[in-house]
């Protein structure tokens, strides 16, 4: 148990280490100035005015990444859903923001790995299997990734993880089930699409109508408060942030995201466990000793969620984007490991082929995560925070800085106005930067490398004299002349 703690500790250590603590890209930004608004009791926010540049706005032209435009295109509201940021802002009075986001990932996964054990040990796995199932969540190259970065994917993991163990343990005692409501209405605020969840729990719940009870008894607060969250910030109770996203989900993307989906799941959560978890597919002698009710939970579990994300566009983009599925890798984890517990029972020399298989596959998902990801995610975020810091401490008050994959950034570190280059063509931005200008403001733009051939082609006019470079990767340029 000693040893156990310590390598716990140690990777927890190294999570925060290693986790970018920076508002940088949109997602992290969006989530980082999201929970600042929420800190300040704010759901949505004006944006910064541009003189010179009066309203109608052109939609997006004057937001930053990780923002939608609400109440007529007046006010801007955060994208993502409410469950991190929330997350975020209750550790930031105690940890300081610049600390928040690494505490909360380091956190989640010691709540993550302790809960898959739980679980595991609940559903018939001997300890040393149910180990096995955490060192396999943990040496995921999927679960690495997202845990160095403010991100919701863990954490999702983690609350749908909680979610199953309550409605697990209802069957010992029904008030379980209120909590298993809890944990899926937290789950939801953190990904609404995790919704979806409530068919694996309805497997799990305890037949009886005090759990069936307790279970929409506890949901229902989280589910108030999404509702009325979303009635404020967006104009309607069942819209998100991300506006319709229908158009997104399509019967011709599912042949090719179910072909990822094969490659990929397996290779993220471990070859042998996921070979091993297809047992339970089979006739029951296949899988034996794994019972009825297991098999259901755990097939409904990973087949729900591979289901809703088989027709969306984004499932299959590249390799991370496998990511939307992570909540339901517990299942094709603790199934493999079931299957191969019950195998490693029939002789010794299973036992020894098994124990093997199972080492193979933690140190291949080992090896693919040092091929697919390294640690110094945050190096990579903290360029965001240094070009901010750069523009805090060189440009005028009056500054207004044009940007795109800097703009979260930027509106979470800097007080400057921003005009989204991006959103205004050549043409327009002309436009605008002559009123600019009349208004007697500075007009600068950053620019990284991988943008320079579409904002100098086809949306940033004029001359533009380069001020500072940050890495080699980041340029800061000043209008100075049509």
């Amino acid at each position: 148990m000693v040893l156990v703690a310590a390598l716990a500790a140690t990777y927890a250590w190294l999570i925060y280490k290693h986790a970018s603590p920076f508002a940088a890209g949109s997602d992290s930004s969006g989530y980082l100035n999201s929970a600042r608004l929420l800190a300040a009791g704010r759901f949505t926010v004006d944006p910064r005015e541009v003189p010179g540049y009066p309203p109608p706005w052109r939609f997006y032209s004057h937001m930053p990444l990780g923002f939608t435009m609400v109440e007529g295109d007046s006010r801007m509201a955060p994208t993502y859903p409410i469950g991190l940021p929330l997350h975020l802002a209750a550790l930031a009075p105690i940890v300081g923001w610049e600390k928040t986001a690494r505490v909360v990932n380091a956190l989640n996964v010691l709540a993550a790995g302790a809960l898959l054990y739980a679980l595991g040990r609940r559903l018939g796995l001997r300890a040393g299997w149910a180990l096995a199932g955490v060192a396999a969540l943990w040496l995921s190259p999927l679960w690495t990734l997202f845990s160095l970065q403010p991100m919701s994917d863990p954490l999702a993991t983690t609350w749908s993880l909680a979610a199953v163990l309550c409605a697990w343990r209802s069957q010992e005692r029904w008030t379980w089930s209120v909590a298993a409501g809890a944990a899926l209405g937290v789950a939801v605020l953190v990904r609404p699409a995790n919704l979806i969840l409530g068919v694996p729990l309805l497997l799990a719940l305890r037949a009886d109508w005090r759990a069936w009870a307790g279970g929409i008894a506890g949901g229902i607060p989280f589910a108030a408060a999404l509702l009325a969250y979303n009635a404020r910030s967006y104009g309607e109770a069942f819209t998100t942030g991300y506006g319709f996203v229908g158009d997104a989900f399509a019967w011709e993307n599912i042949p090719h995201n179910i072909a990822h989906f094969t490659l990929w799941v397996p290779l993220l959560s471990g070859v042998a466990l996921a070979v091993a978890g297809l047992a339970l597919l089979a006739p029951r002698k296949f899988a034996a000793g794994v019972g009825g009710r297991v098999r259901a939970l755990l097939i409904a579990w990973f087949a729900t969620f591979a289901a809703f994300y088989a027709s969306y566009w984004f499932a299959s983009e590249t390799w991370w984007y496998v990511r939307f599925l992570l909540p339901a890798f517990p299942a094709v984890i603790l199934a493999g490991l079931l299957v191969l517990q019950r195998a490693a029972e029939r002789s010794r020399r299973a036992r020894a082929i098994v124990i093997a298989l199972v080492l193979g596959s933690l140190v291949t998902q080992r090896v693919l995560a040092a091929e697919l990801i390294n640690w110094s995610v945050r190096d990579g975020e903290r360029r965001y925070y240094r070009v901010c810091q750069w523009l805090n401490e060189h440009l005028p008050a009056t500054a207004i800085v044009a940007s795109c994959q800097l703009s979260g950034a930027q509106y979470y570190y800097t007080p400057f106005a921003l005009l989204r280059w991006d959103q205004l063509p050549r043409d327009e931005m002309e436009k605008v930067i002559a009123g600019v200008r009349a208004a007697g403001r500075p007009v600068y733009a950053v620019v990284f490398k991988f943008e320079e051939p579409r904002a100098w082609t086809e949306h940033l006019p004029g001359k533009w004299t380069e001020l500072h470079e940050i890495e080699n990767d980041v340029g800061i340029w000043q209008w100075t002349g049509p």
